[in-house]
């Protein structure tokens, strides 16, 4: 299976996946990357406002999808790369 790697920017937070995880494919890897906004979003209800962003990178580094989430509203796909 593909491994695709998940780099988070959240405030004043940007951490560099180098481990990755391992997706049948990249819509796969796209609701991967979903789940962890929505977990985000669950720290954001404690009375904090939020937004962050997740890029999708495949094993040579292109980017594969851009998501962002902002206070309640649903994690978005921002970009697809093609």
């Amino acid at each position: 299976m593909p491994r695709y790697y998940f780099d988070i920017h959240a405030d004043s937070l940007s951490e560099w996946d180098d481990d990755g995880k391992e997706a049948r494919d990249a819509d796969e890897a796209v609701e991967n990357a979903r789940l962890m906004l929505a977990t985000i979003a669950e720290v954001g209800r404690l009375g904090r406002d939020w937004h962050a962003v997740i890029v999708i990178r495949d094993k040579v580094g292109t980017q594969v999808a851009t998501l962002t989430g902002v206070g309640s509203a649903e994690p978005r796909v921002v970009r697809r790369y093609a």
